[in-house]
């Protein structure tokens, strides 16, 4: 005789010629596992940016992968602004520059780091009523901000477009 019984979503067969010549045959029941909850190998978790940018800029141009001058005021008269980056240690990795003007994000520009040391630049085309503060963030694979720079764009009455007093120019080692 075969006797099958559905217990907790098993099916459990059970087979005895006769209930006295048969012993009693108990089954240890076990709890099912919940796969979810089985750590699998994790990654190390991440905790700070692993390279730096050595120089940032705002300028109008870049010459021999150098910004020339550094701006944070922008006349509306100039329709275009560039964010120059010098960046060490995220060889292999993918770097962005996200522009934003008034905490809005108005562009994203995804850079493939090809060295230790790279140099990157970013434009963007400017509208003359965008006056306000305007950001970009660097930011790294993990969403690490690994740098924030701003310049206002105003009138151009108000002011005149002007290099910072510091020179951004850097001499040495080059992309490999």
């Amino acid at each position: 005789m075969i006797i099958c019984v559905l217990f907790a979503g098993l099916l459990v067969f059970s087979s005895s010629v006769m209930a006295e010549e048969a012993p009693l045959i108990e089954e240890e029941m076990t709890e099912a596992v919940d796969l979810t909850e089985i750590e699998t190998e994790s990654k190390p978790e991440i905790t700070a940016p692993t390279g730096e940018v050595k120089v940032a800029a705002f300028t109008l141009s870049v010459e021999n992968r150098t910004p020339v001058g550094d701006l944070s005021l922008v006349e509306n008269s100039i329709n275009k602004v560039l964010f120059f980056t010098d960046l060490r240690g995220f060889k292999g990795q993918i770097i962005r520059h996200v522009w934003y003007f008034q905490d809005k994000e108005m562009a994203n520009v995804e850079y493939s780091v090809k060295g230790p040391r790279w140099r990157v630049w970013s434009s963007k085309s400017l509208l003359p009523n965008w006056l306000g503060s305007w950001t970009v963030k660097v930011i790294d694979p993990n969403g690490f901000i690994v740098h924030e720079q701003s310049f206002d764009y105003v009138a151009a009455s108000e002011n005149v477009t002007e290099p910072a007093s510091e020179s951004v120019e850097e001499s040495g080692a080059v992309e490999e």
